[in-house]
């Protein structure tokens, strides 16, 4: 769709019940009808992840810290339920390919598509002709759900939603902001399948590059000299965390996010700790300006990060340079669920 094979989100979700926590929500699509969202709380992942699957016309849902999941087929008895299952995915995807995708027709100012899952979809534009609020037509016994759009970013030719909303019958449910979307995907059918319901011969996904545009970002960085193990590495990022915690101004917070930066043999040469807020940045952080990217995820600990460091060289565009490249565990450092290796680039004019 659109000349791409499918996408990747990022997204930092806080739910209205529950502002103070930070999730995040990873959606992933390859067309035609494949789906996969994941939810968890970077901080506190012991608690598990929420995975909901789409395979076709096939609706799974694996609970956090469960062993197996629970399918939803279009049956008599569960056609409610899909179609619930369905419209999610349907409403996210209609909102982030827009326009492409579906066939959207004038509604006098906004536009309505025939929706596959029963309902049709409607979207309210902006005077630039992209949506506010994207939802289904109204209908009895139905829950209204939509999607509200406060910003958009540009990458790559396209727009996407960058600060969302997420309602269900007229009430706030959660706001969303995005972080990141990646285009350049390749991934086995399989990883559209719950771990429990995929064949012995099928579980592995390709080792595979993203490519995408990394976001604006304040840190602050520690440089480190000589070698050091990852247990020191460590013991230096916690040691930086606790620091700024004394110095952070009113406005500003400190992620739990943990990065650290390397050079091409894979040794740390700094730690950073990222910041969020608004103002001013703290006088002791520094800001890294939006650039292109690439990513691959790795199973930490990892005893040796130079193979996938050249994988990553091997993928950068000929007319580019690697100028940073970095690695961010994912969940608590001393039991993360994975790392990100990542290398930021730029391009030679």
């Amino acid at each position: 769709m659109a000349g791409i094979a499918g996408f990747q989100s990022v997204s930092s979700v806080r739910y209205a019940e529950a502002p103070e926590v930070d999730h995040e929500l990873t959606c992933t699509y390859v067309f035609p009808a494949r789906g996969r969202w994941q939810l968890w709380v970077p901080e506190q992942p012991q608690l598990g992840r929420h995975v909901e699957y789409r395979h076709g016309e096939r609706f799974f849902e694996l609970p956090q810290s469960a062993d197996r999941s629970r399918e939803v087929r279009r049956r008599p008895e569960s056609e409610s339920e899909w179609r619930a299952k369905c419209e999610l995915h349907e409403l996210r995807l209609a909102l982030f390919l827009w326009p492409d995708g579906i066939e959207w027709k004038p509604d006098g100012a906004d536009r309505r598509a025939k929706g596959e899952c029963g309902r049709d979809l409607l979207a309210k534009l902006d005077a630039h002709g992209r949506p506010t609020q994207v939802g289904f037509a109204p209908e009895l016994d139905r829950v209204d759900e939509e999607l509200r759009v406060s910003s958009w970013r540009e990458q790559r030719g396209r727009s996407w939603p960058a600060d969302v909303e997420f309602w269900r019958a007229g009430q706030l449910v959660w706001k969303e902001r995005v972080t990141s979307v990646a285009t350049q995907i390749s991934l086995l059918d399989s990883y559209f399948l719950p771990p429990d319901r995929r064949a012995e011969a099928s579980t592995q996904l390709v080792p595979s590059v993203l490519h995408f545009d990394a976001p604006e970002q304040t840190e602050a960085r520690e440089s480190v000299t000589g070698v050091v193990s990852w247990s020191e590495a460590q013991a230096r990022w916690d040691a930086l965390a606790v620091r700024i915690d004394g110095k952070l101004p009113a406005g500003w917070e400190r992620l739990s996010t943990v990065a650290y930066e390397l050079n091409l043999r894979g040794e740390v040469t700094a730690v950073i700790v990222r910041l969020r807020g608004r103002g001013v940045p703290p006088e002791f952080s520094s800001s890294t300006p939006a650039c292109q990217a690439l990513t691959t995820s790795i199973e930490w600990p990892a005893t040796e990060l130079a193979p996938a460091l050249r994988r990553l060289d091997d993928a950068t565009p000929k007319e580019a340079k690697a100028v940073r490249r970095l690695v961010t565990l994912r969940g608590d450092q001393r039991a993360p669920a994975g790392a990100d290796l990542t290398v930021l680039i730029e391009r030679e004019h």
